[in-house]
């Protein structure tokens, strides 16, 4: 009887993409960076190049020898899974395992903190270039780190899950939530007020449900610099007079750069079409990703 083949995971998966992609690009090394233990299986009897750095948390117990595979071990704090490789390649230059000007395919988690999920390809020319949502929450001195990142993991799932199966679009307007309101108008009845603060936090994960049912309605969210959420259904009168977007991008997005550059707000769509998360800083995309490729860029 033939023995029955393991079940290959997403992890699996990233980690045959990273490699093909890693020698038709001639990328220089592939970094593994988790915080929990992982099904090791993928990453026994690997190619021997490009070669593979393995981030791991120092809570991680037992693991296995891997032949051919350089492992850092980290101190890896409960924030998020961005900071984790942060972490990881800034003690990896400090050791000498990368070097500057190396391009580096990454592996992480990040829709799930337990399995390999996403992949982000990276240059190393200068140190701010590997940084992305730390470096983001540093870029405003209002907005907490854990706010922004709560909000981009739920628009994260929005972009993953959908909504009874069908793609939903959203808006997320974070900080300078006062000319945010004041440039914009509601769509709907405020379907937030009433509950208190301790409520209507985005960093609450008993809330990511709710919100998730209220990103079906037309129009953005505004949230406080300190996650609470102020109102939903808003429509951004912003005049978008000098914003510069890439072709294909519709009205939401033009209203989220709108915003973004006439206020201190940190804009976060989510498209309906190609389920991409895009993040907006100053009229710009800063940061974009698809968590169905699992590509940071």
């Amino acid at each position: 009887m033939a023995k029955a083949q393991p079940k290959k995971t997403s992890g699996f998966f990233l980690l045959e993409t990273a490699f093909q992609y890693a020698r038709s690009q001639r990328i220089h090394q592939i970094v593994v960076v988790t915080r929990k233990a992982i099904n090791w299986d993928p990453l026994r009897n690997v190619p021997p190049s490009p070669p593979i750095l393995l981030g791991l948390g120092s809570k991680i117990k037992n693991v296995p020898k891997l032949k051919g595979i350089d492992t850092l071990i980290l101190d890896l704090p409960d924030t998020t899974p961005h900071e984790w490789l942060e972490r990881c390649l800034q003690e990896a230059l400090r050791l000498g395992k990368i070097k500057r000007g190396q391009k580096l395919v990454c592996l992480f988690p990040l829709v799930s903190r337990s399995e390999i999920d996403s992949l982000s390809i990276l240059q190393l020319k200068e140190e701010t270039e590997y940084v992305s949502l730390q470096k983001l929450a540093r870029l405003s001195e209002t907005i907490p780190g854990s706010v922004l990142s709560a909000t981009v993991h739920v628009a994260m799932e929005i972009a993953l899950e959908g909504r009874e199966g069908n793609p939903v679009g959203s808006l997320f307007v974070v900080g300078d939530a006062q000319n945010v309101l004041e440039a914009s108008r509601p769509l709907i009845l405020n379907p937030f007020q009433g509950y208190s603060e301790d409520q209507r936090r985005i960093t609450d994960p008993d809330l990511a449900e709710t919100i998730k049912e209220i990103a079906q309605i037309d129009g953005a969210f505004v949230i406080r610099h300190d996650g609470v959420i102020l109102s939903a259904g808003r429509y951004l009168d912003t005049p978008a007079k000098g914003v510069q977007l890439p072709k294909g991008l519709g009205t939401r997005h033009l209203a989220a750069a709108a915003i973004s550059k006439s206020t201190e707000a940190i804009a976060i769509t989510v498209s309906s079409s190609t389920r991409t998360v895009r993040i907006f800083r100053k009229g710009k995309i800063v940061l974009q990703a698809n968590p169905h490729r699992g590509l940071w860029v």
